[in-house]
Parts: C-alpha cells; structure tokens; sequence
C-alpha cells in the first residue's frame, strides 16, 4: 500500500467516561437490590474485567422505527423544558397526541428536553444541576409499550433530582 520498509503507525487508545458523549446504557449499568436486569447479582460486573453478563458487547446492533417526543414545544416555556420537571406518563401521551404520532412496541422513543440548548447556553458552568426527564410513572408506561429503546437529550433520561429521591431509580424499572 505505498508504505516504506522501516515506516509505521501506532494508534491511541483513549479510556474516558461514556457519559461524555452520546452512548447507550448496558442492562448492567444501574442495579436496584442487589440485582440488575432479569435478577443477574451486581457482582457479575468487575472493574477489569467488564460485565460478565448484559454488557454492551452483547447487544450488537439494531434497527428500529423511531418517534422523537419534543417536549419543548409541548410544554411552550422556552427554548429548554423547565429543569427539574418530572415528566409524566400523561405528558408523554400528550405530546404523541399533539404531535400526530403513535409509541408502537418495538420502537425507539427520542424524548427531546431542550436540555442541550440550556447547557450550551450556560456552558462552562450550567448550572443548577437539574434536569428535566420522565419519572417513575413515564418510565412504566413507556416499558408497558414495550418500547426497546429510550434516548433523550439530557444526562440520564430521568429527571434530576430524581424521582422520589430514589438515585437513578427510572433506571431500574
């Protein structure tokens, strides 16, 4: 391929933390009770050694139809969707309503926040923390859906702070 004896390449091997860049959660990311996804113990994940069952590795890829829920025009209070606010199953269902647009099983539901505007808008420091997300009562309905992904345009999909001041709990449903 034109390459030189004695000519040669390395390649760098970057290691940073997934959260700071568009990623999908594994099964084995959150737990609740000592258990993650389908009762597999939370000792089945090791720091160097990865996740022994439900990691990332193992979902391959998909496809899938989506539905992007924006939230943003739904609620009409600005360019972001008011940070800390717990969206509902009963909002979800409305935006689909004003929208025009149906959750079927087996879709990918994008729920648009407006958080990245926000963060933008106030970057380097875009603070408070909070976010607006769905809460508990979202989270169930949309898995009732059977919907096979969830993605959003916040930190962690769920609203922060978060529901019932249960860390991560939209994760674990």
């Amino acid at each position: 391929y034109g390459c030189h004896k004695g000519t040669g390449a390395h390649e760098d091997v970057l290691v940073m933390a997934s959260h700071t860049t568009s990623h999908m959660d594994a099964l084995v990311h959150v737990y609740g009770n000592y258990k993650h996804y389908n009762g597999v113990g939370y000792d089945t994940m090791h720091a160097l050694g990865g996740a022994q069952k439900l990691g990332i590795d193992k979902v391959g890829g998909f496809a899938a139809r989506a539905v992007l829920l924006d939230m943003v025009k739904y609620f009409d209070e600005g360019d972001w969707v008011t940070l800390g606010r717990n969206i509902t199953a009963n909002d979800l269902q409305g935006a689909a309503k004003k929208q025009g647009v149906e959750i079927r099983a087996g879709d990918v539901l994008l729920i648009r926040t407006g958080y990245l505007q926000f963060w933008w808008q106030n970057a380097p420091n875009p603070t408070p923390f909070e976010q607006a997300g769905i809460g508990i009562d979202a989270a169930r309905w949309i898995a009732s859906q059977d919907v096979v992904a969830v993605g959003s345009d916040n930190a962690a999909v769920e609203v922060i702070p978060f529901d019932q001041n249960d860390f991560l709990t939209v994760h674990k449903v």
